[in-house]
């Protein structure tokens, strides 16, 4: 079991982490650490390979993103002359006239590029089991890895980026008292889940994208969203992603993938023949999208015994005056100003 202490630990390598991290990697005078459960970097920016040599794809968490706030588009403006993303312009749903931007090798090799000035700061596959107080000294940080190794980290300042309940969930299994006004802000937080498929499909769909552009589709089929692959400019062949919407996703959680391939197959059976579908890959995402968000660009908690700081940032967590910004957006923003906060 390794013991080591940072200034800074960071709980969660998706886009708030990230951004986040690469503020505090301009800092030299604060040391930190990024741990993630996962196997990568990108948390919902995630896009599986769905064939041996990875040309067949398919993104299946967050799908596109937009950029609103000034801050963000000026970022964003950087990785498009990096030649790491380009606009999806045949994709305008409801005629939305902010351009929609996608990574042109998937939104994870996105998410790797963003991390790379801070990988040596970045330690994957820990699954953090509780924070606990450490007297006057910060937060002592329980983790373990895929093989059942412990990892221990003390930090002065720990940032949650992860979903609130989750982070919640670390804080109580370390019996850490958060203040009641703290705790009623952070549970006005809500999110809805969503089971996404992955479809490698005998040919191209071009159903999908008309349909998406008008979005004139029974609703009893539980479908929010789709997309083709290969015409968003991913793959090189034919894969569908299907996300299913909240309430489906909820009636259906607990089924197992065998089920819940069949049950996707009938959702689309108004739309294309089960005999299209090559084979069919399903990912859960418990908390998928933040529902309820509070207009806040992250929550600080102080305790005073720990010496030390609680920050909880994410999607869930907004800009005031921008309500229209996207869900990656307001993740991105809200990792820059909890960095903000740390290094000024």
């Amino acid at each position: 079991m390794g013991n080591n202490s940072v200034d800074i630990l960071v709980i969660g390598a998706g886009i708030c982490g990230i951004m986040l991290a690469r503020e505090l990697e301009k800092n030299k005078h604060l040391t930190y650490e990024v741990w993630d459960k996962g196997r990568s970097v990108g948390g919902r920016m995630a896009t599986r390979r769905m064939s041996s040599d990875g040309r067949e794809k398919a993104d299946h968490g967050a799908q596109f993103f937009t950029a609103r706030d000034p801050r963000t588009q000026s970022e964003i403006a950087k990785w498009a002359e990096q030649g790491w993303i380009m606009h999806w312009p045949d994709f305008s749903p409801n005629g939305i006239a902010d351009p929609n931007w996608v990574a042109k090798q998937g939104m994870n090799q996105l998410a790797k590029q963003l991390a790379e000035p801070c990988l040596t700061h970045v330690r994957t596959n820990r699954q953090v089991s509780k924070v606990s107080v450490q007297l006057g000294e910060g937060f002592r940080v329980e983790a373990i890895d895929e093989n059942r190794n412990e990892h221990v980290v003390l930090a002065h300042d720990v940032i949650f980026t992860a979903p609130v309940p989750q982070a919640l969930a670390m804080c109580a299994r370390g019996d850490i008292s958060i203040s009641p006004e703290v705790i009623d802000r952070l549970k006005d937080i809500g999110y809805a889940p969503c089971i996404a498929a992955m479809i490698r499909c005998a040919a191209p769909q071009s159903w999908v994208l008309p349909l998406m552009q008008h979005k004139q589709w029974p609703r009893d089929r539980g479908v929010r969203f789709l997309a083709e692959n290969q015409q968003k400019g991913i793959s090189v062949a034919p894969v569908l992603t299907v996300h299913m919407d909240a309430e489906w996703s909820s009636a259906h959680f607990e089924r197992t993938d065998l089920e819940l391939k069949a049950l996707v197959s009938e959702a689309l059976n108004v739309w294309m023949n089960t005999d299209q579908m090559l084979d069919v890959t399903i990912k859960k995402w418990r908390y998928a999208q933040a529902v309820q968000t509070i207009n806040e660009p992250f929550i600080c908690a102080e305790l005073a015994h720990s010496g030390g700081r609680l920050y909880f940032a994410g999607d869930a967590f907004g800009i005031a005056g921008n309500n229209r910004a996207g869900r990656l957006e307001h993740a991105m923003l809200s990792g820059w100003r909890v960095a903000d906060t740390l290094v000024e």
